[in-house]
């Protein structure tokens, strides 16, 4: 390998004390060989340079011997190759350790098969140190022929993040320009945003597994993780149908680029590539702003090369970056030379890797231990869409399967799936037969949808605050206090649970029937009156009273309503019953009384004579109630005997004890004189005497 860079040597170089970056690093001039650096690839190792004070006391070998480099993030878990046909760029970065300031080695080496030539620089301003961002390569002249939608939408350049995460929408923001000469604007773009279809193309061209991302998009926003490699587009509009897909072939088993896309929108390519110097001048100056830092690259139209290295105006052919501060050129005939190969960072570490929910449930968050802001969240494990990055995700209802892969830089872990599992609750259907009922009435309470491997819990609270409870399908109890019950059932399958509640009213509203009092003798066909207004009824609705009057005697029965209730009785045995009905009462209500309808009062007088002027009344009492009275004289039976010292007729009034009308009795006196006395016959030895007469007289 032939170089034509005029240093050679590290003579000037004694110290790395104030080796802080290589912006002063402008040649070599004693560097002929490298005899103890037979590779790079043991950098990976190099830690801290405790014992590096000067570069003079190394032996030295011939370079042309090292093998394509891979470039080694500060990151522990990959490593990124970009490949310029067979020649590797390497970017390396460790912050020493035990020094009073941060002192930091970067290499980028890049070996071409031909010429490699080193002849315009790059310097930087502002805050560039190894956590900026840093240009990679610039694709001069791209493919196409110059129209709009060819080269000019084929032109791109890369950069690798450095060792912080970049936002490119910052303050500062992100900016690129090209000067001819210095000073004199050629072409500019000023900002970035996200392609989503250009992407997706892309990705096509890897046979689809994802390699590229669009990180001006969710969830990204334009913050690219630390140590990722940025593929930008100077255009929204790539013409991408010019890149060969063989160029991608290894890029699935890498990490991921991150793309942007910028706004350019000139006809002509942004970067001019013509061999022959133009009114310009032979020197183009590209400014690169990453917020804060600046890169200031100049390079010369007439050192771009085709791929034999021999200087000359051919596609493919771009710029690159020393690490001395000077630009080379190189060109490996493919527009897109990109190759990727990475370490897999570890896969997250879930606290909760399954969670079994029953349906309706609300998922509780999921948190992962080793995760940072960049982890994904996906709803498949191929092509699946990103639901959160983060740290933790809180599924949502319709959620399953949960795929979560972290990202180191363009790095992606092994998945680890997040499995939920949703269980329908047992079913219930309960079957309460009336929603209100009586004290001491017994009621049963069921579930009619029994289901296998399901325990059925009741818990039936009183309205004193009892509980009453059960494991069973059925549960029969009788209340015995008035006032709501609570009737709950849980079911419970192991996993899932599901309630059901309802309530039913215990009444202790049956009537209470009162018969106002009947007077116990009660005289045929005698009017009276049935009195319920007495009774008592605790419920709303108007209740019904029903009387039944049942003469023993006769067999005789007669019903009546109303809470009064007005009848004329003939004599018998009386049964009376009283019974209360109401539409809210919990049960019908009787009550009966016994009570005697008597005849009435009869009186039967018989006159027997004393002597003429005096005469018995002999009276015979029948029906009513005894004892009687005979004038106002209570008698003793039901016979007495007035006497009557006159001949007049005679009176009395007859009473009984109930209820029967008196009877007065009118008669007229007995005839009590003597019969006519006949003409005496003279008879001498015959005498006539006159009762009452003691004398007899001849």
């Amino acid at each position: 390998m032939n170089f034509t860079s005029p240093f050679h040597s590290f003579h000037s170089l004694h110290s790395f004390h104030s080796l802080h970056s290589f912006h002063s690093l402008h040649s070599f001039h004693s560097l002929h060989s490298f005899h103890s650096l037979h590779s790079f690839h043991s950098l990976h190792s190099l830690h801290s340079f405790h014992s590096l004070h000067s570069f003079h006391h190394i032996p030295i070998s011939p370079f042309h011997h090292f093998t394509p480099f891979t470039l080694f993030t500060t990151s522990p878990y990959h490593h990124i190759t970009i490949s310029l046909q067979q020649q590797t760029f390497l970017r390396y970065s460790s912050t020493m350790k035990n020094l009073s300031f941060r002192l930091t080695l970067i290499f980028l080496l890049y070996l071409f098969n031909n010429s490699f030539a080193y002849t315009q620089t790059w310097t930087t301003t502002g805050s560039c140190d190894l956590d900026a961002p840093m240009p990679l390569f610039t694709m001069i002249n791209a493919c196409g022929n110059g129209t709009n939608t060819e080269e000019p939408a084929s032109e791109y350049f890369t950069f690798n993040t450095g060792g912080a995460p970049y936002n490119v929408n910052a303050s500062g923001g992100m900016s690129l320009t090209v000067e001819c000469p210095l000073g004199n604007i050629n072409s500019q773009l000023n900002g970035y945003g996200a392609n989503a279809a250009a992407v997706a193309q892309l990705n096509a061209l890897t046979g689809g597994c994802d390699i590229f991302v669009d990180v001006m998009a969710a969830p990204y926003n334009g913050v690219i993780p630390q140590d990722a490699l940025v593929w930008a587009f100077n255009t929204d509009h790539p013409n991408l149908d010019l890149l060969d897909p063989a160029a991608f072939v290894n890029l699935c088993s890498g990490d991921p680029v991150y793309v942007i896309f910028g706004d350019y929108a000139g006809n002509l390519p942004m970067f001019k590539n013509n061999t022959g110097c133009t009114a310009c001048g032979c020197i183009r100056y590209i400014t690169i702003s990453f917020g804060g830092c600046t890169y200031n690259i100049s390079y010369d139209l007439t050192q771009l090369v085709d791929q034999s290295g021999t200087p000359a105006d051919a596609e493919g052919s771009y710029i690159i970056l020393n690490p001395d501060g000077t630009v080379g050129y190189g060109n490996n005939g493919n527009c897109a030379p990109l190759e990727i190969t990475c370490t897999t960072p570890p896969a997250p570490l879930i606290d909760t890797p399954t969670q079994a929910l029953c349906q309706g449930q609300t998922p509780t968050a999921i948190t992962c231990s080793n995760c940072n802001q960049f982890t994904q969240w996906l709803d498949q494990p191929t092509n699946g869409n990103i639901l959160t990055t983060g740290t933790s995700y809180t599924p949502t209802d319709t959620d399953t399967n949960i795929w979560v892969q972290n990202l180191d830089g363009a790095c992606t872990s092994i998945q680890t799936i997040v499995a939920i599992t949703t269980t329908p609750p047992p079913t219930i259907t309960l079957d309460v037969p009336t929603q209100q009922l009586c004290i001491n009435q017994a009621i049963t309470v069921q579930n009619t949808a029994t289901q296998a491997n399901t325990d059925y819990i009741w818990a039936i609270t009183t309205p004193q605050g009892n509980v009453l409870s059960n494991v069973a399908a059925n549960f029969t109890f009788t209340p015995t206090q008035a006032g709501t019950y609570t009737i709950a059932l849980t079911a419970d399958n192991g996993t899932c649970t599901n309630d059901a509640v309802t309530t039913i009213m215990v009444l202790d509203n049956t009537p209470t029937p009162i018969i106002a009092p009947i007077n116990a003798n009660i005289c045929d066909n005698t009017s009276i009156t049935f009195d319920a207004s007495g009774s008592i009824y605790a419920g709303s609705e108007t209740p019904t009273y029903q009387w039944t009057l049942l003469n023993t005697t006769t067999n005789q029965q007669t019903n009546l309503i109303g809470i009064q209730a007005t009848t004329v009785l003939t004599s018998g045995d009386y049964i009376l019953t009283l019974t209360i009905t109401a539409p809210d009462a919990c049960l019908d209500a009787s009550t009966s009384t016994n009570f005697t309808v008597t005849p009435a009062l009869s009186v039967v007088a018989q006159t027997a004579c004393i002597n003429p002027i005096s005469y018995n009344l002999n009276l015979t009492i029948a029906g009513g109630t005894s004892p009687y009275t005979i004038n106002g004289n209570p008698i003793a039976g039901n016979t007495s005997t007035l006497v009557f010292n006159t001949p007049n007729n005679y009176t009395a009034l007859i009473a009984d004890s109930g209820t029967c009308t008196a009877q007065t009795i009118n008669g007229t006196a007995p005839n009590c004189l003597c019969p006519a006395v006949p003409q005496p016959l003279l008879n001498t030895n015959t005498a006539q005497i006159c009762p009452g007469n003691t004398h007899a007289h001849i």
